[in-house]
């Protein structure tokens, strides 16, 4: 059986935030809040901090297709080489996940990968991480 949990939603982004609770007692695993990754994997989409909310707000985008990807890419929704790197890897593995559902095969996926890449062509880490994946 899974941990417990206490959760929060983000109703602007319908993200979901949780806070570890131990298994044994159901007691909160920390005070303090869970923070965010900056780029996450959750099942079958990817989470991204929005760091054009930044510092402002917090606000989790939530990233279910291939266009909302390139998108988040070209609006600098994900800043810094790193991020970069991981979302375009990752966009390459949420291109396999839609084209398995909806019956697309490795050429589809390599014409999304090569979207993906394409989204800031100067990024560097964007096509490693690309790449890495395919």
């Amino acid at each position: 059986m899974d941990a417990p949990t206490d959760a929060t939603t983000d109703a602007t982004t319908d993200a979901t935030t949780e806070t570890p609770t131990d298994a044994a007692t159901g007691d909160a695993a920390s005070t303090a809040p869970r923070v965010p990754r900056t780029v996450d994997w959750a099942g079958d989409h990817l989470v991204v901090i929005d760091q054009t909310r930044l510092p402002d707000e917090l606000v989790l985008a939530q990233l279910r297709t291939v266009d909302d990807v390139i998108d988040a890419l070209r609006r600098l929704v994900v800043r810094g080489a790193p991020a970069i790197g991981v979302t375009g890897g990752l966009g390459v593995a949420l291109a396999a996940v839609v084209g398995r559902r909806d019956g697309g095969g490795p050429d589809a996926v390599r014409r999304a990968a090569a979207r993906v890449r394409a989204a800031r062509p100067t990024a560097v880490n964007l096509a490693w991480g690309v790449d890495r994946v395919l």
